[in-house]
């Protein structure tokens, strides 16, 4: 059986079937149309042009003839564990959405470890791909090595860096104010009367360690104490048990869990063991997930702002590549999240 393999559309028939020129069916694929006056009935008879003949621009030809490829490359040196919740799918829906209003297309190349063979190996993918610049996805996890951004910066490739949970010396870039994420927690709970307030996570690593200092100094600043022994593993519903164990010999009345699956895990096993949540323990979760809404109590959470993060990393990321400038190493943009409330946080015991 032969197949016969359909004859790539043109911009040419793209315009005749639109009945305009070339140059504003070009005008109007790199995002320009709006700079150049385009009409929006003529734009949507593009857009129809394009969906009718399946066009594709051959974004590598063009890049030979102009120099310019309107693509920019993602790479991700995140955790599995953290990439594959929604925090991975939020920030590349936002990067989707920035680059389309600027008329570029992202690649997402593939993820790193932190072997120094990457870099190199990534940054000949995306010469050889003609691709613009680079974001670069940072988490330290339950890595201790701090990750080395330096010699991704040393390049001629723009490179920005979205930054989970910390902040790589020198590194440009987008990351969530965690600080604001804990102040406006531990404020909401010690308006409620909480004073013993306790943090959970699924592994007490570096990530988490950092966010109980963050506790440590926050609740100092309101003359209150953190006791060490309120921090709490939560693991796997296998060894769930040993979580309660944990948490019925100091019994925090509220508790930061990091992450919305940790914190409906242990909301569940608390509330087997006797503790009901928000009589005897308040919690706040992380990331919003929809897990929040599903389970009862609807879980109080932290929403991070992911898609804003992907968004505003890949603009600025254009607009570094279009001015012919790089990104400012001592420029890093805190993005800060809201606080969402819902039926998992009340007063304090006796309150």
């Amino acid at each position: 059986m032969t197949t016969v393999r359909r004859k790539r559309s043109t911009l040419r028939e793209v315009a005749e079937y639109a009945g305009v020129s070339t140059a504003t069916v070009s005008l109007v694929v790199n995002g320009k149309a709006g700079d150049a006056g385009i009409t929006e009935a003529t734009q949507q008879a593009v857009y129809n042009a394009i969906e009718k003949l399946q066009y594709t621009p051959n974004r590598m030809a063009s890049a030979v003839v102009t120099g310019r490829s309107r693509m920019v490359g993602v790479v991700s040196a995140l955790s599995r564990e953290l990439f594959d919740t929604q925090f991975g799918s939020r920030v590349l829906s936002g990067f989707v959405r920035g680059a389309r209003e600027r008329g570029y297309h992202f690649v997402f190349l593939e993820d790193i470890t932190r072997n120094s063979e990457d870099h190199v190996r990534v940054l000949q993918d995306a010469r050889e791909m003609c691709l613009e610049g680079l974001i670069l996805l940072i988490d330290v996890g339950r890595d201790e090595k701090v990750f080395d951004v330096g010699k991704w910066l040393s390049t001629s490739i723009p490179v920005v860096s979205v930054q989970f949970t910390f902040d790589p010396e020198g590194a440009p870039g987008f990351r969530v104010n965690h600080q604001n994420a804990v102040e406006e927690c531990i404020d909401h709970f010690v308006r409620r009367g909480h004073e013993q307030i306790g943090f959970g996570a699924r592994h007490i690593d570096l990530r988490s360690r950092s966010t109980v200092a963050v506790i440590e100094r926050a609740l100092a600043r309101r003359g209150l104490s953190f006791d060490p022994g309120c921090v709490f593993e939560v693991p796997r519903w296998d060894r769930i048990g040993s979580f309660v164990d944990a948490y019925l010999k100091k019994r925090p009345s509220a508790m930061i869990i990091l992450y919305d699956g940790e914190a409906v895990r242990a909301v569940t096993a608390l509330r087997e063991a006797g503790i009901q949540v928000p009589r005897d323990l308040s919690v706040i979760g992380y990331g919003d997930s929809p897990l929040c809404t599903d389970f009862a109590p609807a879980l109080s959470t932290y929403r991070p702002p992911l898609e804003e993060i992907g968004r505003d990393a890949i603009q600025y990321l254009i607009r570094c590549v279009e001015d012919g400038t790089a990104p400012r190493r001592d420029e890093v943009r805190d993005m800060t999240g809201q606080l969402v409330l819902r039926q998992s946080t009340g007063s304090a015991p006796g309150h």
